[in-house]
């Protein structure tokens, strides 16, 4: 397809990769980390980013944010990564 035709991508889409496995991941909703984060790491929580999930099972990174705010394992309340399939 010709480039001029297609709109440009939007900053969010594409300027940011998972540090730990540089893919771009799965884009998710705030609440959906407010309702998987402990105490803790909701108080690191970035209100104004956008957040992906890295579906990557050996990377220690779960969700990452344009931002560069992560969360690991240690900071949900229940883990599920390691060997799980959508």
């Amino acid at each position: 397809m010709n480039p001029c035709c297609c709109p440009p991508a939007s900053p969010n889409e594409t300027s940011f990769t998972c540090p730990g496995e540089n893919n771009r991941g799965k884009l998710v909703q705030l609440m959906t980390l407010k309702s998987l984060l402990t105490p803790p790491a909701l108080e690191r929580l970035e209100p104004q980013g956008d957040y992906r999930f890295c579906d990557a099972p050996n990377c220690p990174v779960v969700y990452f944010s344009n931002q560069g705010n992560t969360f690991t394992a240690e900071d949900l309340k229940a883990w599920f990564k390691l060997g799980f399939q959508f």
